[in-house]
């Protein structure tokens, strides 16, 4: 019998008798001993986007009620100070302090009045105004508009009226390609942390795939896979902002979303990113355990693997295996690896061999049985 081979996904058996030898380890009661010395202080867990505080510069009048700053929010001097060809660096301090008000905003919220938060977001989310904010390069009043946008109670709020139209004009804002380019070149990672942070709370991702203008998930999908944000995240070297990326990245409703899209050019970009061994670099460098963990659960999700190979090129299917049989890897596998990852992973390396056929004649090569 004549050995079967496959140009393009080489290393696939050694991957899975390593993975074996894995689980054998993994799942091998530890010596007492090397289980002591092991042993860390647990850190602590990485915690919500704090709530918006606003800069020392910004101005942040008081109001009588919610209302009264819903008001001021409405005045007709902000729409029109956008128009002009240069908004004044004042105006936008000034608007920016007014619409990020902690104690208005807080009030706000308590109140859940759908009126007055559609106000506030019409306000917040103004294109005229983004394009004014990214046009003053101002990280302070970036960082403090993000940090409003981000607010976790925001977000639950928003959840919980269920205005798609609310919904639509506040991730618009948040996935602007400017906004984001801003962001990126702001290298706060706090700010890109509670952006992140968002898109990692799976009842935000099901909302905005039940009722977000399917161009918009779109967008936000190009965004989280666009190179320049890992190649920012990666700059930064702050584990919290790595670690909520790759927690969005993992999202179970984001991957079903994408896989349901199955995008060729999405889905090799977001697999191309996902095996870029800088990335590993830093997970590894980190030592972030749970980083890792979410890193592994889609690298061996059985569907996102069947999704790969039937959409991507063959090229980035041997990436995947040239990666996860990394000495490196390995070695960080072991330190995460549970009954329930080594399942997948088998099932993911058997997804992926019973598609070598079709991926050889993809990477241009064919089988030993078929040429003969």
């Amino acid at each position: 019998m004549k050995r079967r081979s496959h140009r393009g996904l080489p290393g696939l058996p050694a991957l899975m008798l390593a993975v074996l030898l894995i689980a054998i380890s993994a799942l091998a009661p530890p010596h007492p001993t090397a289980k002591a010395q092991s042993a860390k202080p647990a850190e602590p867990a990485a915690g919500a986007a704090p709530s918006p505080s606003p800069s020392p510069s910004l101005s942040t009048p008081t109001f009588s009620s919610p209302f009264a700053w819903g008001k001021a929010l409405a005045d007709p001097k902000w729409s029109e100070g956008w128009r002009t060809e240069a908004p004044s660096p004042d105006l936008l301090k000034g608007f920016v302090g007014l619409m990020g008000n902690p104690a208005m905003m807080g009030k706000m919220l308590k109140l859940s009045d759908p009126k007055l938060m559609a106000l506030w977001m019409k306000a917040a989310s103004n294109p005229a105004m983004l394009e004014a904010l990214v046009g003053l390069s101002d990280p302070e009043l970036l960082a403090a508009w993000m940090s409003a946008m981000s607010e976790p109670k925001l977000v639950e709020a928003l959840l919980s009226i269920g205005d798609a139209s609310m919904v639509n004009a506040w991730l618009r804002a948040l996935v602007d390609p400017k906004v984001m380019k801003a962001l990126s070149a702001l290298s706060d990672p706090g700010s890109m942390k509670a952006w992140l942070t968002i898109f990692s709370n799976p009842a935000m991702i099901e909302t905005m795939v039940r009722m977000v203008d399917a161009e918009l998930v779109a967008g936000l999908t190009k965004t989280l896979v666009d190179p320049q944000l890992m190649r920012s995240l990666l700059a930064m070297a702050d584990s919290g902002a790595l670690e909520a990326w790759i927690g969005t990245m993992s999202e179970p409703a984001f991957v079903r979303s994408m896989i349901a899209k199955a995008d060729a050019k999405t889905m090799t970009g977001y697999m191309r990113l996902m095996t870029d061994p800088a990335l590993m670099r830093a997970m590894t460098e980190l030592a972030r355990p749970e980083m890792l963990k979410s890193w592994l659960r889609i690298m061996a999700d059985p569907a996102m693997m069947g999704a790969m190979s039937k959409a991507v090129e063959p090229e980035m299917m041997a990436r995947w295996v040239q990666l996860m049989s990394d000495p490196e890897t390995m070695k960080a596998m072991t330190q995460v690896m549970n009954p329930a990852l080594i399942t997948n992973m088998m099932l993911s390396m058997m997804t992926v061999m019973k598609s070598l056929p079709e991926l050889a004649k993809g990477a241009g090569g064919k089988s030993e049985n078929e040429k003969n």
